[in-house]
């Protein structure tokens, strides 16, 4: 029975129009939407110990246009004052993401919204040599807050 069903699954991917995704891109594309929604958890939760760790060490940062902040440290203090500045109880939702592979690299664009926001984040994650994907460059443009 198994066999049948991995001979279905292999003529399934022979008549799609693309092709199946190779299991290692499937496989890092589902890590990488891990790490968005780790990142974007933590961030509301302000559990900055979560963020550090889906950082790369050479991270820089855009935020909304202002200023570009390089470095692991200037970053994790960039965006430990934007936590504070935010209303608890925020929630993040993510989707539409685009998910560009090219090596032991990925360009991630996607939406993410809140109940005052809307913003379009942008993205570049590398790949450790434990096949870990880490946030390398990361630009947030967030809509001005609405009022509640």
């Amino acid at each position: 029975m198994r066999t049948f069903a991995a001979v279905a699954l292999l003529l399934l991917g022979a008549c799609s129009k693309e092709g199946p995704i190779p299991l290692a891109d499937a496989q890092s594309r589902e890590m990488i939407r891990d790490t968005i929604k780790s990142f974007h958890e933590a961030h509301d939760k302000g559990d900055m110990t979560t963020i550090k760790g889906l950082l790369a060490p050479d991270v820089s940062l855009v935020l909304s246009h202002e200023d570009v902040i390089r470095g692991y440290e200037d970053t994790v203090k960039a965006l430990n004052t934007q936590i504070k500045s935010l209303d608890s109880g925020r929630s993040t939702i993510t989707g539409k993401e685009l998910i560009n592979i090219k090596g032991e690299t990925a360009l991630v664009t996607y939406i993410a919204s809140t109940t005052t926001q809307r913003g379009i984040i942008s993205a570049v994650y590398t790949r450790t040599k434990d096949n870990k994907w880490m946030i390398s460059h990361l630009h947030e443009t967030w809509s001005p807050p609405t009022k509640k």
